[in-house]
This record gives C-alpha cells, structure tokens and sequence, in this order.
C-alpha cells in the first residue's frame, strides 16, 4: 500500500508540474515586455488628411540625429496595407538601431532610442502623400522592461495598459521643389549641401547658396547643413515649408552622433 500511495503521488506531482510548465508557455511575452505590459509597441495607422484610410503607403523610422548625407537607409521601413495597421514592437527597434550603428549611424545611449516617423506613399499604388512625425522615445524602465512615447507640443503621450502606444499620421499632399537659401553666412562658410536631421530630406546647395528639397511633409523643420571642411552647422532658422526660405545665421553644431 506505502509503495502503490508513494506511486499515486508522484503520478500527481508530475501532472501538477507538467500543467504549470504549459500555463507558462502559454504566457510567453515580447522581448522587453515586464509583468506588468505584455508587449511594448509602436502601432502605426495610415489616414489622409480627411482623416479617412490611406494606403498602401511606407512607414519610414529615422534615428533622431541621422544624417541622410552619410546615411539615407531608415532604420526601419514598413509597408501599411490600405485601412490596416503595422505594429513595431521595442525589440525590432532595439535590433534595428544597433544595424545602424554598425553602420556607423550614433548611439549615445543604448537605454533609449530617439526617433522619427515618415510616412509617404507608393508611387503607383496610392494617392499622393507625405508625413512626418517626430518626437518619439523608446526607454529602459525599470529592470529590463521598455516603454515608446511621444513628445508633441510640450505634452507627452503615454502607451496604453498594455504598453502599445498608437500613431495615426495625417497624409497630405508633399511640398514639392521647397526652395530656400542659405544666405550670405552660409557661403562664407563654404556648405555645400543641407539635410533636416532624422529624415530622408536633403539637397546640395548650388554655387550662389540656393537649394531646392525635392519632396518633403508640410511643416516645420531644423535645418543643418554640412560644410566642404566636413562640419555641421545648425540654421538659425526654422524651414517653414510653404514660404520662402533663407537662413540668418549659422552656428556649428556640437554632435557626437557626426563622425
């Protein structure tokens, strides 16, 4: 009887161990996700300026001080299905900034991810539009865990319980031909192309100072610009899109991320 109890509650005790040992693989988390959010997350959703469902269209994740003069390629680019979502989750980000940095793209701090979004169409595919969204942050909190949010206007907007934070971008028709100048500073200087950091907009400025963006979202833009001597310098000015554009003043920037 001992022998046949002792049989009976080791029986027990595995079946007891083998139920859990399930239950947890039924719980398998992202990579970065805590006790508390299952799956930290970036979901982007495309709209026009109606606000009703674009698509197909690209969205482009650009480091926050990368320089499309030295490195054009994103660090991520999605395509968004028409009235569809693309999700991109903090270990995919994490993956994809340290390519970048093999690619010699800066990273100043490896608990954190500065970063922009463009979103622009497929030619052929979709009605025409561009837009770009800045401000965003993916973070370390706490241990091991990491959270996306976004910085727009002064306030800061927070993911959800889950941890998933939602960006639905507004296409518009893009500036096309935005011209500007880089004033009488500028060509002292000796620059010889600009670029708004953290996106794929820039151009070569020609011998009398002008430069001509190609293609670029509405908005409001820093600008910089990169000098023969391989120097970066920062416009006093902010690029409006939409009005004329010549720069001030210039004033050499002081960034690691330029190497």
């Amino acid at each position: 009887m001992n022998s046949r109890f002792a049989g009976k509650a080791a029986y027990s005790l595995l079946c007891l161990f083998l139920a859990l040992l399930m239950t947890g693989c039924g719980d398998e988390r992202v990579s970065g996700g805590s006790d508390d959010v299952d799956n930290p997350a970036l979901t982007v959703t495309l709209r026009s300026s109606e606000r009703l469902p674009f698509g197909p269209a690209t969205a482009a994740v650009y480091a926050r001080r990368q320089n499309p003069l030295r490195d054009p390629a994103p660090l991520l680019a999605l395509t968004v299905p028409f009235g569809g979502a693309v999700s991109i989750s903090d270990s995919s980000l994490l993956q994809a900034m340290a390519a970048a940095e093999a690619r010699g793209v800066h990273w100043s701090n490896r608990d954190s991810v500065e970063f922009n979004l463009v979103a622009s169409d497929i030619p052929g595919e979709s009605p025409s539009g561009e837009a770009y969204e800045g401000g965003f942050l993916l973070v370390r909190v706490g241990g091991a865990g990491y959270q996306f949010s976004r910085k727009v206007g002064g306030q800061i907007r927070y993911p959800d319980a889950k941890g998933v934070l939602a960006s639905a971008p507004a296409l518009a028709a893009p500036v096309m031909e935005m011209r500007g100048q880089v004033g009488a500073g500028g060509r002292e200087l000796g620059l010889k192309s600009v670029f708004v950091p953290g996106s794929p907009y820039r151009a070569e400025i020609a011998g009398d100072g002008t430069f001509t963006l190609a293609r670029m979202a509405s908005g409001r833009y820093e600008l910089n610009a990169l000098s023969a001597d391989e120097k970066i310098y920062t416009a006093a000015d902010s690029l409006v899109t939409g009005s004329e554009y010549s720069a001030s003043d210039w004033s050499e920037a002081e960034l690691i991320w330029i190497e």
